[in-house]
């Protein structure tokens, strides 16, 4: 997903971690990373989803400040990035939420996993696809560090 972060609004990636089963009790590790328009990795994290739970990136905390300064569009004040999430454990969707006071306003879009639209219909070549991806996703994850706090307050 590409979001955006400003000096004037604030961007969270809220995700959901949930099942149909009631007596659903896994805990998933959920890893993500933030590349640049460029393709840069900017930043990275690992977290830990209990069951029926809902957790806030606050993406501000998250991007260092250098990159922050290097993506922002001095004509709009506004800094694109890509958000890639992933884990091994469950399937959870992330909400892409844009706040501005400034502006009175806020806006929600969410993910498809791409399961749905993009991997093949044989569930074995998918778990195949899905293995592959993840593996380098987590590859990618572990080359960045982060000091976070990138959006001047």
């Amino acid at each position: 997903a590409v979001l955006t972060m400003g000096s004037t609004s604030n961007t969270y990636v809220v995700l959901i971690h949930y099942s149909m089963d009631p007596t659903y009790a896994k805990v998933c590790q959920y890893n993500f990373v933030l590349f640049s328009m460029a393709g840069e990795p900017v930043a990275s994290g690992r977290l830990s989803l209990g069951p029926f739970s809902v957790r806030v990136i606050d993406v501000a905390r998250v991007i260092p400040a250098v990159a922050f300064q290097q993506a922002l569009d001095p004509s709009d004040g506004l800094a694109p990035f890509t958000f890639v999430g992933f884990s091994e454990q469950a399937s959870v969707p992330a909400l892409i939420v844009n706040a501005s006071q400034h502006l009175g306003a806020v806006s929600v879009e969410h993910i498809h996993p791409a399961q749905e639209y993009l991997l093949p219909l044989d569930v074995d070549q998918r778990r195949t696809v899905k293995s592959n991806a993840i593996h380098l996703w987590e590859t990618k994850s572990k080359s960045v560090g982060t000091e976070g706090g990138g959006r001047p307050s």
